[in-house]
């Protein structure tokens, strides 16, 4: 019979870590670490014969080690969206605080 209530039952509470998907990532790390040495090579390799390759390999392997960013939103103050794309960052480099660069 389906649950027609629109609440759940059974299954894992919510937030519980799914116990495949860390056992996974584990063995993944540990296959990683005993093959650093043959990793860096193939990595050599490719970076030799194309330069776009390696980057496209390389970007492949980020989500495994680096976390997920958030996508920021530029609104107006107002919540509306910007209608233009365009925004500006300065630096300032403590030693010198007379000094920035804006882009």
């Amino acid at each position: 019979m389906a649950n027609t209530t629109g609440k759940k039952f059974g299954g894992r509470q919510k937030g519980t870590p799914n116990k495949v998907t860390q056992k996974a990532r584990e063995d993944f790390q540990q296959i990683m670490a005993g093959n650093v040495d043959r990793v860096e090579k193939a990595l050599e390799e490719i970076y030799k014969k194309d330069k776009k390759t390696f980057l496209y390999v390389l970007s492949k392997y980020f989500p495994y080690f680096l976390p997920r960013q958030e996508q920021i939103d530029i609104s107006n103050p107002d919540g509306s969206l910007r209608s233009n794309n365009k925004f500006t960052i300065t630096f300032r480099d403590e030693s010198e605080p007379d000094q920035a660069t804006t882009v």
